[in-house]
């Protein structure tokens, strides 16, 4: 579901015409400016399509809320990171790609090392849970399997903001256990969904 739209166009003669896919359009010469307005919201439509397809506006303000929850009774920090598809040409594995967008995020510097990150690749109905090395020393790996198999069970019956609602419950609840929030704690990174 690739979109034929460009934000660059040619101006080929005085009688130019910008194309792009199925749509054409006359301008004359004399407007050499940057495309009109609606080119810009047709590809960002295109884009969005995809994430649109499973998620909603809604599910991301409750992802948000579901993590500031969470957030409330354990000093980790947590964070999901939605995308459409790898970037261009990329060979990365989605457990690579992940590990970017941690650093990207700068969830490796939370003071405790105590960040963890929902991170999924759309297109390619892949996610990846990537916890920072104070989380690893405490946590074994088969307990994110458990996260990892009950998000599945949402996710393969179309149910993907409750999947990850549930991850994100279920992430919060583990730091807890683990990490319980502490009298000096704050907020260090953003709750919000990462598109």
């Amino acid at each position: 579901m690739k979109s034929n739209f460009t934000l660059g166009a040619r101006i080929q003669n005085t009688n130019s015409k910008i194309q792009k896919g199925a749509v054409s359009i006359q301008k004359p010469l004399s407007n050499l400016y940057p495309l009109p307005y609606f080119d810009f919201k047709i590809e960002m439509n295109m884009k969005e399509k995809i994430i649109y397809n499973y998620f909603s506006d809604d599910d991301f303000l409750r992802i948000s809320k579901k993590i500031k929850e969470m957030e409330k009774i354990t000093s980790g920090e947590i964070r999901v990171s939605l995308k459409e598809r790898k970037p261009n040409f990329s060979k990365k594995s989605t457990q690579q790609l992940a590990e970017e967008e941690f650093y990207k995020l700068g969830m490796n510097e939370t003071r405790d090392k105590t960040g963890i990150i929902i991170y999924m690749l759309l297109e390619e109905q892949k996610f990846f849970i990537l916890a920072d090395s104070g989380i690893n020393v405490k946590v074994e790996q088969s307990t994110w399997d458990k996260v990892r198999d009950e998000m599945q069970t949402h996710f393969k019956i179309g149910k993907f903001g409750k999947g990850v609602l549930i991850g994100v419950e279920k992430v919060g609840n583990i730091l807890a256990e683990h990490f319980p929030i502490k009298f000096d704690d704050t907020n260090e990174l953003s709750n919000k969904v990462v598109l």
